[in-house]
């Protein structure tokens, strides 16, 4: 299975330009899988790789992300959450 999916993936990023995926490299963008890949393709096509950051998988949970969006953008987290309490109320006082 993991074969397959690495040969829609080796299709896929075969398709881009070999500057993009030098700079998706160097930005550390890429899954594992797809950063094997695409270092495939670069020697396929004799160009160096270049250094990357390295890989970090992202063991951020849902809370984590949501506690800094709250504290990168307060002013957008108050409107976001106001139109949800509003929309709310709504629906409770068509049920009740």
């Amino acid at each position: 299975m993991a074969q397959i999916e690495n040969n829609d993936m080796y299709l896929i990023l075969s398709e881009l330009e070999s500057g993009e995926l030098c700079d998706r490299v160097a930005n550390g963008e890429l899954s594992e899988d797809g950063y094997k890949v695409t270092c495939q393709i670069l020697t396929e096509r004799g160009v160096p790789i270049p250094v990357s950051k390295p890989f970090e998988p992202n063991n951020e949970g849902f809370f984590d992300s949501l506690k800094r969006f709250i504290k990168e953008r307060p002013f957008l987290s108050l409107i976001i959450l106001s139109g949800t309490i509003t929309i709310l109320q709504r629906i409770l006082q068509r049920l009740f």
